[in-house]
């Protein structure tokens, strides 16, 4: 599988799950969860939220893409399979 089809397929899976976490969890607290990706050739991702402990809640996850490339890859020769056939 090629970095654009695992991004492609990283941004419906994490749409779908930050879709369906605003509308349940996060509605019912009146906050809201953003997921996102970030330019850059860094390994990883990371989270933050509102400082206003006042404030509804405000949570952030951002990627970097290579970061997914680099889970699918380990992923499929750890596993010894053929990750997203």
């Amino acid at each position: 599988m090629e970095d654009i089809d695992i991004y492609r397929l990283a941004g419906q899976v994490l749409g779908t799950l930050n879709r369906e976490l605003n509308d349940g969890i996060y509605a019912k607290l009146g906050g809201e969860l953003s997921i996102g990706w970030r330019e850059g050739r860094k390994f990883g991702a990371y989270a933050s939220s509102s400082a206003d402990p006042a404030a509804p809640i405000r949570h952030s996850i951002t990627i970097y893409p290579i970061f997914l490339s680099c889970l699918a890859q380990n992923h499929a020769s750890a596993c010894s399979i053929k990750l997203f056939v």
